[in-house]
């Protein structure tokens, strides 16, 4: 009985190799500003977050502490209505 060859591309194995890579090999030249413009997102945050720890959360205009806004929020929620 002959194997089922259907499946099987035809070619060597070299063309199959280099026809699998060629979406990897052959890059376009609009990775590399995408790539940067990340990089400089991901930077970003990384400083914002360094911001935030070493000046503490009410920089960026949240002056009221959570344990304050949710002892107020429960506090409103147990008011008798009326």
């Amino acid at each position: 009985m002959k194997p089922d060859t259907s499946l099987m591309p035809a070619g060597s194995d070299l063309e199959l190799t280099d026809r699998l890579l060629r979406p990897i090999t052959n890059r376009s030249l609009l990775w590399r500003p995408l790539f940067v413009i990340a990089s400089l997102g991901t930077l970003v945050l990384l400083l914002a977050v360094t911001y935030t720890f070493v000046s503490g959360p009410g920089v960026w205009g949240n002056q009221i502490p959570v344990a304050v806004r949710v002892h107020t929020l429960v506090l409103r929620s147990f008011r008798p209505s009326g």
